[in-house]
């Protein structure tokens, strides 16, 4: 029991013990005591945010609940409440929080005060002793008592243990005297008489007031007993016959005559308890038990009173009493209806270790409990020397050193830990309840406990400091009660209160009278109390009594005035739990409230063309770009060839491997649109659409313009029927890149993908695709009929619609011819090797008589190209000419890479125009064509890359002038590194991967660097130079410009005319290659869907520690993640240029999330990727924890009311992404709360069809909802996941990955309830497919080829993961496989199967599901009986990696499987410890099917060290949640050791 409000006033007790007195109370394994008692409660300031904090960006962090330590820098009280209010909000919804009941709340029902309590106890025992005659011990024990009751702050657990020895010697000294008086009763009966109920206290105010009465039964006081000036005063509204308030108790205090006293003593008989109602003693709307119940929908309770108010409630609200529920109240059979939840009650001793660990692992439940931490007062005396009160008691409970106080301690931390708490009447100063939340908060790093103090706020220096002090020690967020803000000022009515009766006491002039009598804030008060039904006008009328003077000093007065703060704080309280739950209400509705979702603007009214990621399309005179519109395109003049004499076709495949020259196609295409329309007969006004695919991380807002662009009408039948009812009208489209959207296999990535580029070939629209890499592609999407892939060259035939007369198309690019190609473009070549020296005008025409060639028809191009340079110059000759061989070899070498060629050919001309520089010129030529003839093809683009880049070193350090295009950059560069500076950009462009604006460029820390932009403000290189570096490697061939966004005018006109920049993708693969990635064009890794937990990617990168470190500052910087180092993202909301800004910032982040730093690269990292810290300054960052943070703030920036940022499906992905990422790590309880947003999302894009769950084939939806199938089973919530599971495997035509995982998870499914032969069937069915899809060689040859009774009977065809080569899935089903076989006795095979597992994942990368079949080896090999110290090591890596990582389901599984080999090896304590600690993570994260078997084994261990009681009591726990789960396996092993205690199966 706690005295709250006496915390603030002179009677005061504190429950603080002194380090002194317990020094083992305040080690921890970090902070020593010392440490923790010097420490000063003041914000930790780290970076230069702390000094000069931003409104904006306070603002931001408290919409932001996950950066504690950012508290600890910007501690103020809006922020703390704010996110104490979301996190406790998060906990109610949960349904595991847990209330922590001190006397504070008791004092609301009119029982004793903890101030009170101890008074009465110490005043008690010394009138006992004035009977016994002298004594010098008893005279020393007084004296020493009555010192300490005189302090100011007198420590309540010393007045206990003085008062506890003064009864004990005075027991003694009675029974050496043989007297024959009643036994004294021991100081702990006086607690128990003094709190079991009401009637002790009147007594002892009735004798107080000079009554000699005993009043043996308790009614409610009513007003007529109270004196009638008073009743006066306070009008004759109030009926005499009504009961008083008891929080008020003014009859008590008012103390009467005592024939008065004894009139109402005798009225008091008439009554019985059982009578009493609960609104006669309470109204409804200030009961806080009651709203703890009812309106926060709590079920658990620990309390550390003596009373049993607790229990009342449950009995009043009609729960039941089941068989050996210890319950205090004795209900009535008529008023109790059977079928009620239970009300169970839990005295807590050292034999209760198993009731207390039941309690802390209870799931979810309609029943209620409570725990007595500290005893119960109960009338048959039962448990009375069991209250723990003195401080013999306390260091007996939690400071021995026998067993029995490991096992309570161990105990304890699990319900502290495992649970969110919320206190609620308590001072918390008690050691023994914030000892145990210490040592949670210095342990394990995998623990994110979370607890919340509701407290009064008596002063605003008090609360700051209990703020801080809770925050920094125990993790403890603080939501105060009794601040009333009134004009920009806080007001705390408490300590306004609190000031007036000391100084009324003392006869001083109070502080805050004034304060008091302010009408504004009394309706400021009432007005927000009467939302919730609560009405303080006689409280007022009372304090009006005091403030005019109109009651004279007494201790009648003092208990009344003391009662009136009472009920001032009662009235609070009430409010705030009731403002709790309205939070928790709009909580829960903006949790699904999503972010609004970016639309692409629409075409303006009477356009016609409209693109999306194409090259820069405006020709300019000083031939700064060499890939742009307007310029001849060898490619695409013979595409216009190929078309002659097809007018009926509508449907072209151009295959172009890359560096073939696509893009350059795709631009002149664009270009020259009209001539494509004129031959393909079409109208003059006609639509154009151009996209390019791989500039993007998503593809189907490219479809959705389209559908808008060609059709104005939508409807709500879903994507690809929109789509295709747009297509009818006619148009042309263009889609460059279209090989990304398959994957390794040649299949679409997903049905959607599949659908749409059906429609799209045999629409009205003529549609050309141009292919990267036709090799592997399945070109039967493109033809309805189609049965077999075409050849490249070959024209495929299909059966149209009526529609329809039309064929799909194959054209080959033609490879461009290499000295027309440097004519062309690169005419400073040309001259160093062939021509004397001209001008630059002079080559520029040069340029142009080059390009004018290539228009003309093709026959003898290369002869007509050197006829016109001859007769341009009259010292160029044919022989001369025939030097270009030099290029053409080149050219061979590079494989006709146009991509390569170029770069290889700007990179000449950087310093070409110095003396010497043909020299140099010729031997680069001649250096990189001897390099590349030896290098294999699958890594010569990125070894020509590289050795680009090392001669742009070189020319950089030898050069004067390095930027030879832009004069001026030489000048401003002087100072700096620009070959550091132009590698630095190629990498952001590389990890970013889509085209972005200099700003965002600018936003990134390295970039900074590279530009000495100095923390000072001091810029070496401003925008506008490096907006000049970025054309200057424009000029190189190192970046691409970018137009602007489709129809973005509003861009175009705000930020740099809305040009963006990007990179090559073989540039992207050359960067990206040296932080780990394997050499791909990383948009074919790309599913353009959400991910999936079972199935992802295994070409994608493998992160060194430093790319990750380097990628993450980079994405917290761009997302602008409150780190303690990034400012606000929007720092001038008023600016449209910083908004849009902001808007690209966030996807640039973006972008990066979903390619080089995805939940499938994280999966990929080891130990060494936590080794950086986030500021530099704090703990090392777990990677699993710090991505799931950077994905879900990237989101919550979506929220704000600025410009749209996601389009919906990304949208759906960040959720998805963010739910993958917890699930991983096993936060189940957030994982599937994501999932269900995710799935919100995905509803915006993909309806319902009709009212039931079918939604289109191959959609967004039936991933996500497969991912959240595997959560759940985890939860143990396998019946209706099993409904879902076998719905998911009849979808048609659905990707066969998918329906595999899906079939094995429902194997799984069947595995845990018991089902094992149905399970092993269906696992390798997962595994190697249906026996009429398997191929030969794969599957077991025992797998029975007749039909299988296993799955639903319509269950679509299934192709094995093993044949999908999905390792990941392979892996996590070998395992399960394994697991079974292990259960099913056949370890031996179990064995192979996980040793299979652990190498798929390993040649995968999937590190995380290496670990989980690393656990599932060490437990066949527990029963194989390996060596102890092998598994014990290989248990060591478990951990390491769980913990570095932050994967707590990991952890979770070591420490169980460590507990069993120590209890095998007979080390029972330490086997009990590890499996609370693993029992502590499962109940924490909901995982339920760990939970279920971690509490039979830690079952067992309590069996075998003798504690049966706990034994029982633990086993019956996991029996119920394994029941609960049909967790069969769990079950089986608990029903085995019920009969081993002797109690029978369960």
């Amino acid at each position: 029991m706690h005295g709250a409000r006496f915390a603030a006033r002179s009677t005061q007790y504190s429950k603080k013990r002194s380090s002194d007195r317990i020094p083992t109370l305040l080690n921890s394994p970090t902070r020593s005591s010392a440490m923790l008692a010097e420490t000063p409660y003041m914000p930790r300031r780290r970076g230069h945010l702390v000094d000069n904090e931003s409104n904006d960006y306070i603002n931001t962090l408290k919409f932001w609940p996950y950066s504690q330590e950012r508290l600890f820098e910007v501690a103020t009280r809006e922020l703390v409440e704010e996110h104490a209010t979301f996190l406790l909000s998060r906990a109610l919804n949960i349904g595991r929080l847990i209330a922590v009941v001190g006397a504070g709340v008791s004092a609301s029902y009119g029982r004793t005060s903890w101030a009170e309590l101890v008074d009465r106890i110490a005043r008690n025992e010394v009138s006992k002793s004035s009977d016994l005659g002298d004594n010098h011990l008893v005279a020393a024990i007084k004296a020493q008592l009555q010192a300490i009751l005189n302090e100011e702050d007198p420590n309540a657990y010393t007045v206990f243990q003085l008062a506890d020895n003064l009864n004990v010697k005075l027991r003694v000294l009675q029974s050496l005297e043989g007297s024959q008086r009643p036994t004294i009763p021991s100081m702990r009966a006086d607690v128990a008489e003094m709190t079991q109920n009401d009637k002790q206290h009147m007594e002892h105010l009735c004798k107080a007031a000079g009554g000699s009465v005993s009043i043996t039964d308790m009614a409610p006081p009513r007003w007529e007993h109270v004196d009638e000036s008073i009743r006066n005063t306070l009008g004759q509204q109030h009926n005499p016959q009504k009961p008083i308030p008891p929080y008020l108790r003014v009859a008590f205090a008012l103390r009467p005559s005592a024939d008065r006293v004894q009139r109402y003593a005798e009225y008091c008989k008439k009554y019985t308890p059982g009578d009493l109602q609960r609104n006669d003693i309470i109204a409804r709307s200030r009961d806080p038990l009651m709203h703890l119940l009812k309106t926060l929908r709590i079920r658990r309770f620990i309390t550390t009173n003596y009373d049993a108010e607790i229990e009342r409630l449950f009995r009043d609200e009609g729960f039941r009493n089941p068989p050996g529920s210890n319950s205090a109240w004795e209900a009535s059979p008529q008023k109790i209806d059977p079928t009620a939840p239970a009300a169970r009650a839990i005295v807590f001793r050292s034999n209760e270790v198993g009731a207390l660990t039941g309690f802390a692992t209870q799931d979810r439940s309609p029943d209620v409990s409570v725990v007595y931490l500290h005893g119960r007062a109960d009338e048959s005396r039962e448990y009375i020397e069991d209250l723990v009160t003195s401080e013999f008691d306390y260091q007996r409970r939690y400071a021995s050193s026998d067993e029995s106080r490991v096992a309570i301690e161990e105990a304890t931390q699990l319900a502290f830990g495992a649970n969110p708490l919320l206190f609620i009447g308590n001072g918390m100063s008690e050691d023994d309840v914030l000892r145990q939340l210490r040592l949670l908060s210095s342990s394990s790093r995998l623990l994110q406990r979370h607890g919340f103090a509701l407290m009064p706020a008596w002063s605003k220096g008090k609360a700051d400091q209990e703020r801080l002090k809770l925050l920094q020690r125990f993790s403890v967020y603080t939501i105060h009660y009794g601040i009333f803000s009134i004009e920009g000022r806080d007001h705390y009515f408490l300590e306004y209160l609190s000031d007036y009766e000391k100084a009324w006491r003392k006869g001083h002039k109070p502080k805050f009278e004034g304060n008091l009598s302010d009408q504004t804030l009394r309706q400021n008060i009432c007005n927000e109390l009467a939302a919730f039904e609560i009405n303080v006008d006689l409280e007022f009328k009372i304090l009006d009594l005091f403030l005019k003077e109109q009651v004279s000093k007494s201790d009648d007065a003092k208990y009344l005035f003391a009662n009136l703060i009472d009920a001032f704080q009662n009235a609070l309280l009430s409010a705030a739990l009731q403002k709790i739950a309205q939070h928790r209400s709009d909580w829960k509705k903006s949790w699904f409230l999503l972010p609004n979702r970016l639309e692409l603007p629409p075409a303006t009214a009477g356009e016609r063309l409209l693109t999306r990621h194409v090259a820069e399309p405006v020709l300019k005179p000083n031939r700064d770009f060499r890939f742009h519109l307007g310029v001849p395109s060898p490619t695409f003049e013979s595409f216009l060839r190929e078309l002659t004499d097809m007018k009926a076709c509508r449907s072209f495949r151009v295959n172009a491997s890359r560096g073939l020259g696509r893009g350059h196609f795709f631009s002149a295409f664009m270009a020259r649109r009209d001539q494509v329309a004129r031959k393909l007969g079409l109208q003059d006004e006609t639509n154009y659409y151009f996209a390019s695919i791989t500039h993007s991380t998503e593809v189907f807002s490219i479809f959705d313009q389209l559908t808008s662009f060609l059709s104005a009408q939508r409807s709500r039948l879903g994507r690809i029927a929109n789509l295709a009812q747009a297509l009818k009208h006619p148009g042309v489209v263009v889609l460059n890149g279209v090989h990304v959207l398959f994957d390794a296999n040649g299949e679409p990535k997903n049905s959607q993908i599949r659908r749409i580029l059906l429609e799209l070939s045999r629409s009205e629209c003529a549609t050309v695709f141009l292919i990267g890499d036709w090799s592997n592609v399945d070109l039967t999407v493109f033809a309805e009929t189609e049965k077999t892939p075409a050849l490249p060259c070959q024209s495929i035939e299909s059966t149209p619609p009526a529609h329809m007369k039309c064929m799909s198309k194959a054209i080959d690019l033609e490879r461009f011819d290499p000295v027309v190609l440097c004519c062309c473009y690169f005419p400073t070549v040309v001259e160093i090797l062939v021509l004397e020296r001209c001008s630059g005008a002079q080559r520029a025409c040069l340029a142009e008589i080059a390009q004018g060639v290539v228009f003309e028809p093709p026959s003898d191009l290369r002869g007509r190209l050197v006829a016109a340079v001859c007769k341009f110059d009259s010292v160029a000759t044919p022989e001369k000419l025939s030097k270009l061989t030099v290029v053409e070899s080149l050219c061979v070498a590079l494989d006709s890479n146009r991509y390569l060629y170029s770069l290889a050919l700007a990179a000449c001309e950087v310093g070409a125009t110095d003396t010497g520089a043909d020299h140099c010129v010729k031997n680069f030529i001649e250096e990189l064509t001897i390099e590349a003839t030896h290098i294999d093809k699958a890594r010569k683009p990125s070894k020509v890359i590289e050795r680009v880049l090392d001669e742009y070193d070189r020319r950089h350090r030898d050069h004067p002038a390095p930027f030879v295009f832009r004069p001026r950059l030489n000048m401003d560069l002087a100072r700096f590194s620009a070959s550091i500076l132009q590698k630095t950009v190629l990498w952001h462009l590389a990890v970013i991967g889509q085209p972005v604006i200099a700003e965002v460029l600018l936003a990134c820390p390295m970039i900074k660097v590279a530009c000495g932009r100095t923390g000072n403000g001091t810029n070496r290189i401003n925008d506008d130079v490096f907006l000049e570096v970025l054309e200057e490697m424009v000029e190189r061939c190192l970046v691409m410009r970018i137009q602007p966004r489709g129809g973005d005018a509003e861009e175009e006109t705000l930020i740099a005319n809305g040009v963006r920049f990007g990179i090559h993708k073989l540039m992207q693969e050359h960067i990206l290659a040296s932080l780990g990635s394997p050499l791909i064009e990383f948009p074919r890794a790309d599913k353009y869907t959400v991910s999936m937990y079972a199935s992802q990617p295994s070409d994608l990168p493998a992160l060194t520690a430093s790319a990750h470190s380097d990628i993450r500052a980079t994405i917290s910087a761009l997302c602008a993640f409150p780190d303690g180092v990034n400012g606000p993202l929007i720092k001038d909301r008023n600016s449209k240029k910083l908004q849009l800004v902001a808007v690209r910032r966030l996807r640039a982040a973006f972008a990066i999330l979903r390619s080089v730093y995805s939940v499938g690269v994280t999966s990929r990292f080891d130990a060494s990727h936590s080794s950086v810290s986030r500021d530099g300054l704090g703990e090392p960052v777990r990677p699993f924890d710090d991505h799931r943070e950077l994905v879900r703030w990237v989101y919550q920036q979506a929220k704000d009311p600025a410009p749209s940022v996601f389009y919906a499906e990304e949208l759906a992905w960040l959720c998805n992404e963010a739910a993958v990422l917890s699930h991983v790590q096993g936060r189940l309880n957030d994982s599937v709360g994501l999932y269900d947003l995710a799935e919100s999302a995905a509803k915006d894009f993909e309806p319902e069809a009709g009212t039931g769950r079918t939604v289109e084939r191959g959609s967004v939806r039936t991933r996500i909802r497969l991912n959240r199938c595997i959560a759940q089973i985890d939860r143990g919530n396998l019946l209706p996941v099993e409904s879902e599971l076998e719905a998911i495997t009849r979808i048609p035509d659905e990707t066969q990955p998918l329906l595999a995982v899906a079939v094995g998870y429902l194997a799984l499914v069947r595995h845990i309830r018991g089902q094992h032969a149905r399970a092993e069937r269906l696992y390798e069915r997962a595994l190697w497919g249906n026996p009429s899809t398997r191929r030969p060689g794969h599957g077991k040859a025992c797998l029975a080829e007749s039909e299988d009774t296993s799955g639903p009977a319509d269950y679509q065809p299934v192709v094995g993961l093993v044949e999908l080569k999905r390792s990941r899935a392979c892996s996590i089903f070998y395992r399960h496989l394994g697991d079974l076989l292990r259960v099913m006795g056949n370890v031996p095979a179990a064995i192979e199967h996980v040793k299979t597992s652990i190498t798929l994942a390993q040649e995968g990368g999937h590190e995380d599901i290496r670990h989980s079949s690393l656990a599932s080896l060490l437990r066949c090999g527990f029963l194989e009986k390996w060596d102890q110290k092998l598994i014990l090591g290989q248990i060591c890596e478990l951990e390491t990696y769980a913990s570095t990582m932050g994967i707590p389901r990991l952890m979770a599984e070591a420490l169980e499987i460590k507990a069993r080999v120590r209890r095998r090896a007979g080390d029972l304590t330490e086997a009990r410890s590890l499996a609370t600690k693993a029992l502590l993570i499962a109940t924490q994260y909901d995982l339920r099917l760990r939970k279920a078997g971690v509490l039979v084994l830690l079952g067992h261990i309590h069996h075998e060290l003798g504690d049966v009681r706990s034994a029982r009591g633990v086993a019956e726990a996991g029996a119920l949640i394994a029941r609960n789960c049909d967790h069969h396996i769990a079950l089986a092993e608990a029903t085995i050791l019920k009969a081993q205690i002797g109690r029978g199966p369960l």
